[in-house]
């Protein structure tokens, strides 16, 4: 029996899908870090206080997200989780380890990344799921 190899042809939709879903796989890799490196946080969030004036916070998401990276800092979680910190500044819930946005945050990046992972499989590669000889005689 010979087999055709069928393609697919990858949709507005489904580039759209893998986009969201991919950032949303940053962002639950940035919660697992909120959870990690939540000391850290809570130290910077101090020293942001005593930097930026309540009125000077915008100044301190500026600088954060103007902060050099080199090739190294881009792979260090670390620097990543100071998003949580200058955040605070708005909502100090986030450098708080007792209150119930940061546990449903960390709870939800070490819950979110495998179904997301899945999803990206099951976009890219659709055909993957049906273990049918006669593919062309799909009902869809």
């Amino acid at each position: 029996a010979t087999q055709t190899m069928q393609t697919t042809r990858m949709t507005w939709l489904g580039i759209s899908l893998l986009g969201f879903n991919n950032l949303n796989i940053l962002i639950a890799v940035c919660e697992i870090g909120l959870g990690k490196y939540i000391t850290n946080i809570q130290d910077h969030y101090r020293h942001l206080q005593k930097t930026y004036k309540q009125e000077d916070r915008w100044q301190a998401a500026i600088s954060y997200l103007t902060l050099p990276l080199s090739l190294r800092t881009l792979f260090d979680l670390s620097v990543w989780c100071q998003m949580w910190s200058t955040y605070s500044l708005w909502d100090p819930s986030y450098s708080n380890r007792e209150s119930f946005g940061f546990f449903i945050d960390v709870g939800n990046g070490y819950s979110t990344i495998l179904p997301c992972i899945l999803w990206d499989f099951v976009i890219l590669f659709p055909n993957s799921l049906f273990q049918n000889d006669n593919r062309n005689n799909r009902p869809y």
